[in-house]
C-alpha cells in the first residue's frame, strides 16, 4: 500500500507518495503562477487552486504505482477560507490574510470577549499582530450581507477538498485552532463566542480529530484524479502541526523549523500545561492530548527570494553556488535585519523594514546572502532564549523546507543558536505528515509514534562549534540593539504610505 500526502502552500502544491516502508515513490509540485502570488494581496479563486489540485494529483499516476494507493490526505495554510453554498460553489474568493481585512474589527473583538487574555485562554491565539478568519467573516457579514445570509459552509482547504471527494464537509481539530472560533481545551467550536459576535455556529464544517477516516472517495473523483475506487480519504490538518509532525516531533525537548516561504518553529506540550507564552500561538496538534506552540515569519526563505529574484537576476550562478563561497565558523561583516514583511515573533511590530547595514566597495553578494542566513537565524535565537526562559528545554531542532538542503546554512544556525540542527532524508515534512497520519488511519501503524520511528530518518546533525558561537554571541548582542535603534525611522517610513 502506498499514502498520497498533499500540501497546499502558499505559491505552490505538493504531493508526496509514501510506500509503507517510508520510501517515497513519487514527489511533484505545481506552482501556482505569477497571478496567485499577485493576489496573495487580493483575492484567490478557490476553482483556480482546486485544478492545481487535480493536476498534481494526477501526474502522480496513482492508479499506476506498483503500491496501491490507500489514502490521501491534505496539508493546508491554517488562514485561508470562502463562502461556499450548498454545492460546495464559492460565492466569492479567498481573501487572504495579506490584505489586513477586517483589522479594524480586532477592538471589537476584544470587547465582546471581554478581554485578550480571555482570547488567549480559550483560543490559544494572541489577537494582537494576527488577522484571523474571524476577522473577515465579521467583514463579510457586515460589508456583503446577502453573500452571509447565502453561505452554507465557511471553507478552509481542507474542508473544500474533503467535501469535493467525498461529499462531506469536515475539518480536524489543529485546522479550525486558527479560525478563532474553535476551544482548543474542549475540542469544540465555541458556542459561547459565536453567540456573542452574532455568528450562526452551523455555517462551519463538522470536526474530527486529525487521521480519521472521512469516507471512501466518490467513484466520479477516483475515475478523473487517477485514484483507486477504493481509496479512503482521511483528516490532515493544518500545515504547521503537519510539518511537525513531518519532522518526527513527539515529545517537547524536540522543536521543529520549517524553512519554506514562511519559516516557522513549533514545539509540543501536554494539554493541561498552562505555562503558555502569550507572545505565541497554539493550536492542536496532530497528537492527541498535546498542544503544539508555534512562532512563523514571512521573512524567511521569502528573503532569499528577493536575493536571488533582484540581486543575481542577471547571472547564471545557482543557489549552490553561492553557498559555497561562504563560510560557517566566523560571522560576516554585514547586519542584515531580514524584516521585509514586517516583524513577527517576538516583535509583533507590522512596521518593522527590511535593512542592510555595513555596505562598502568590497561587499560581494555572498556576503549580503550570509548576513541574511545570520539575520533569520538571530530572530530564531531571540524567540528560543525566550521559550527556554519559559521552562522549554530545547535539546534538537530538527530542520524540514527547503532550506534544510543548505548545510551551510544548517552549520551557522547551530553555531548561531547553539543547538544540535537535524537534517532528515525527507524534507517535505507537511505532506510527509498528513501521509503519515493516512497510514496510521488504516492500521498500518499501531501508533503514530511507531510510524515515526519507521518513516522518518535522519540525514544529518550539525552540531554547535565552540570558537564560531562566541563570535556569532558577540554579533548576535549587537544585533539586539540594531531593532530599537532604528524603530523610529521604520515608523517615519510607515507614516509616509
Amino acid at each position: 500500500m502506498s499514502y498520497l500526502g498533499i500540501d497546499i502552500g502558499m505559491t505552490g502544491a505538493k504531493a508526496l507518495l509514501v510506500a509503507e516502508d517510508g520510501n517515497i515513490l513519487e514527489r511533484k509540485y505545481t506552482d501556482y503562477g505569477s497571478d496567485y502570488k499577485k493576489n496573495l494581496q487580493k483575492d484567490i479563486n478557490p476553482i483556480g487552486i482546486w485544478n492545481e489540485v487535480k493536476d498534481i494529483i494526477q501526474t502522480c499516476r496513482c492508479n499506476q504505482a506498483k503500491d496501491p494507493v490507500k489514502t490521501i490526505s491534505f496539508s493546508v495554510s491554517g488562514d485561508d477560507f470562502f463562502s461556499a453554498d450548498h454545492q460546495g460553489r464559492p460565492l466569492v474568493n479567498v481573501i487572504s490574510a495579506y490584505q489586513n481585512t477586517g483589522i479594524e474589527y480586532e477592538n471589537y473583538i476584544i470587547e465582546k470577549f471581554g478581554n485578550e487574555d480571555n482570547i488567549f485562554q480559550t483560543t490559544g491565539q494572541p489577537i494582537r499582530g494576527n488577522v484571523y478568519p474571524l476577522h473577515r467573516i465579521l467583514w463579510i457579514k457586515e460589508h456583503l450581507p446577502k453573500i452571509y445570509q447565502k453561505t452554507w459552509k465557511f471553507m478552509c482547504w481542507e474542508d473544500y477538498f474533503n467535501y469535493l471527494l467525498t461529499g462531506k464537509c469536515i475539518s480536524d481539530h489543529s485546522l479550525v485552532s486558527r479560525t478563532l472560533l474553535f476551544d482548543i481545551n474542549t475540542k469544540q467550536w465555541s458556542n459561547s463566542l459565536m453567540e456573542s459576535l452574532d455568528i450562526d455556529p452551523q455555517k462551519f464544517p463538522d470536526i474530527i480529530e486529525p487521521g480519521k477516516i472521512i469516507g471512501i472517495i466518490k467513484n466520479e473523483m477516483a475515475q478523473e484524479l487517477s485514484l483507486p475506487v477504493d481509496c479512503q480519504v482521511v483528516t490532515g490538518g493544518f500545515d504547521q502541526p503537519a510539518a511537525c509532525l513531518g519532522a518526527g516531533v513527539i515529545n517537547s525537548s524536540v522543536f521543529s523549523l520549517s524553512l519554506g516561504t514562511v519559516v516557522a518553529s513549533h514545539w509540543l506540550l501536554e494539554v493541561e500545561h498552562n505555562k503558555k507564552e502569550k507572545s505565541y500561538s497554539y493550536c492542536c496538534s496532530l497528537l492527541k492530548n498535546k498542544h503544539m506552540g508555534m512562532f512563523f515569519t514571512f521573512n524567511g526563505c521569502a528573503v532569499l527570494n528577493w536575493f536571488f529574484n533582484e540581486l543575481v537576476k542577471n547571472e547564471n550562478r545557482t543557489y549552490d553556488y553561492y553557498n559555497n563561497q561562504i563560510s560557517s565558523d566566523r560571522p560576516s561583516k554585514l547586519f542584515v535585519m531580514p524584516h521585509f514583511g514586517g516583524a513577527m515573533q517576538p516583535y509583533n511590530d507590522s512596521h518593522s523594514k527590511g535593512m542592510i547595514l555595513g555596505l562598502n566597495f568590497d561587499t560581494k553578494r555572498e556576503d549580503i546572502l550570509k548576513a541574511i542566513y545570520e539575520g533569520i537565524a538571530f530572530d530564531l535565537k531571540r524567540n528560543y532564549r525566550l521559550l527556554e526562559r519559559k521552562n522549554a528545554g530545547i535539546k534538537e531542532i530538527r530542520v524540514v523546507g527547503g532550506g534544510s538542503r543548505s548545510d551551510v546554512w544548517m552549520q551557522l544556525l547551530a553555531n548561531i543558536t547553539g543547538l544540535t540542527i537535524t537534517t532528515l532524508r525527507s524534507d517535505e515534512g507537511s505532506s510527509m505528515g498528513v501521509a503519515m497520519l493516512g497510514a496510521c488511519a488504516v492500521g498500518a501503524f499501531n501508533s503514530v509514534e511507531e510510524a515515526v520511528a519507521k518513516w522518518i530518518v535522519k540525514k544529518a546533525a550539525f552540531e554547535p562549534e565552540i570558537n564560531a558561537m562566541k563570535a556569532f554571541e558577540a554579533k548576535y548582542q549587537k544585533y539586539l540593539q540594531i531593532y530599537d535603534n532604528v524603530k523610529s525611522f521604520n515608523d517615519f517610513l510607515e507614516a509616509q504610505k
